[in-house]
């Protein structure tokens, strides 16, 4: 790329994109509460196990945002990953005093005994 062609407005945000604050030293979000997931009946008679990947934003409330199934081994494990998610609480990523959104990832395992 050459330098000459970049213009400012190259660096202006989309429409509706949102800003975070950045931090040198943040303290992690920590999780307050989990919902364990019901492990859905036909999901046992079929046999699907495995891992749910779901991406979130933890919002300065603790709660989850923006939840997206980026994986699954069925669609009724995801919807059971999804409905316990819900429910979760964090303490918030901190910056000083100040809340702020965190991007994560959650994985919610399935496993047949």
């Amino acid at each position: 790329m050459d330098i000459e062609k970049i213009a400012p407005s190259d660096f202006v945000p989309p429409n509706g994109s949102l800003r975070w604050l950045t931090c040198s030293y943040p303290e992690k979000p920590v999780p307050v509460s989990r919902a364990k997931p019901d492990y859905p009946s036909q999901e046992k008679i079929d046999h699907h196990q495995g891992a749910v990947l779901i991406y979130a934003v933890i919002a300065t409330d603790g709660s989850l945002q923006n939840l997206q199934v980026l994986s699954a081994p069925s669609p009724g494990l995801a919807d059971a990953a999804l409905a316990a998610v819900r429910q979760w609480r964090y303490k918030p990523r901190q910056c000083g005093d100040t809340p702020t959104p965190t991007e994560t990832t959650i994985y919610v395992f399935f496993a047949l005994r």
